[in-house]
């Protein structure tokens, strides 16, 4: 009987540990999902809650726009447009005023309902915008999204390898066999390379290079950009972002896929590195700020807008982090300083942005293939 007893007691207690853990397991997610509004709940000021990327609104713009207008700006931040996005899909951006998605994602979330109109007529500065960016295929009319920045990759290489026979940067740095261009004479020794880490943005930089575009491919040209890569595989060192910089500076790489606001930590780091846009092309990506269509703060986050995309606040974007601005006077002044990380017309025509005509199941497919191949 005492067994019986035990057993009982020990198979109780258990179920009891266990839902306590799971209610606390789904405080925590709720807590996590809903914070925004909870500490709205308990605050009287003007606030407005932002949901950006770390690197594209800085602490330094968000004090002055606090002490110029004495709205709080509560800012929690994600890393990747797909965590924006999966959150977005179960809260529906309840609890968020403003967030920063990149060009493709605007076209995602516009389609599926999850962003506010813009009212350009409450944007002062909007005038200053650069045309370039404007009307673009995520988003024609600019109807849910501004641009606040961009960014472009380019190729940055050790100065110590190139051989007799360089001329200029292109894909084929990255794509080719390095024996083959040490034979050439392009480089003068054997090199390891660096990629980005998101396989999307590797398979549309094969697409360029074996096509020169990255729309209306073929499933027989998406099986070559497959077979691209798994050759590449041989020579590439790492797939990393922010890891660029030490494998670069440590010998270990001397060639690396990168984007200009990274490559700006890199030269704070060391003078040995050369960076340059391919000549044959490359991709590009807006960065952008849209309402979540559930914020009935419409008025103040338009007003954090317009300070945004201000002269002033972008140039300290541009200095701070190396972005190319979408304010168009600051990015004529920066095209003076550097034309590799700030290009001109010439090259700007050759950036591709990166698009959803290829499914992120098709991505992944791919890339499955070139891990294990």
């Amino acid at each position: 009987m005492n067994n019986l007893f035990n057993s009982l007691k020990n198979f109780y207690y258990e179920w009891y540990r266990k839902v306590v853990i799971i209610i606390v397991y789904l405080l925590i997610i709720a807590f996590f999902l809903y914070s925004p509004r909870v500490f709205e709940y308990f605050s009287n000021e003007q606030s407005i809650n932002v949901y950006a990327f770390t690197e594209f609104v800085s602490s330094e713009a968000v004090k002055e726009f606090e002490h110029e207008t004495g709205i709080k700006v509560r800012i929690q931040y994600f890393e990747f447009n797909e965590e924006l996005y999966a959150k977005f899909k179960i809260n529906h951006g309840e609890g968020y005023d403003l967030i920063t998605p990149s060009d493709y994602m605007i076209e995602m979330m516009r389609k599926d309902g999850m962003l506010q109109e813009i009212d350009h007529s409450k944007l002062s500065n909007i005038k200053e915008l650069d045309p370039r960016l404007l009307g673009k295929y995520f988003d024609p009319e600019n109807k849910f999204s501004i641009p606040i920045c961009w960014l472009v990759y380019g190729i940055v290489y050790d100065r110590d390898i190139v051989g007799p026979n360089f001329k200029q940067v292109n894909l084929g740095m990255l794509f080719k066999d390095p024996w083959d261009l040490v034979i050439s004479d392009v480089v003068n020794k054997h090199y390891r390379v660096c990629m980005v880490q998101d396989p999307r943005d590797m398979v549309y930089l094969a697409a360029i290079y074996l096509y020169g575009r990255t729309k209306n491919l073929t499933d027989i040209e998406l099986a070559r950009i497959q077979d691209l890569l798994s050759k590449q595989k041989s020579w590439v060192e790492s797939y990393t972002d922010a890891g660029t910089p030490y494998f670069l500076t440590g010998g270990i790489a001397s060639v690396a896929l990168i984007s200009n606001h990274r490559m700006k930590k890199l030269q704070e780091i060391s003078n040995k590195f050369v960076f340059q846009i391919p000549n044959d092309g490359s991709i590009m990506v807006i960065e952008n700020v849209a309402i979540p269509v559930k914020t009935k703060k419409s008025d103040l986050v338009h007003r954090f807008i317009d300070f945004l995309i201000s002269k002033k606040i972008a140039m300290l974007h541009a200095n701070l982090y190396g972005t190319n601005s979408s304010n168009i006077s600051v990015f004529n002044e920066k095209v003076a300083e550097n034309s590799n990380f700030f290009p001109k017309d010439t090259m700007f025509d050759k950036l591709h942005l990166i698009n959803n005509e290829i499914s992120l199941d098709r991505v992944d497919s791919i890339w499955l293939g070139v891990r294990f191949s």
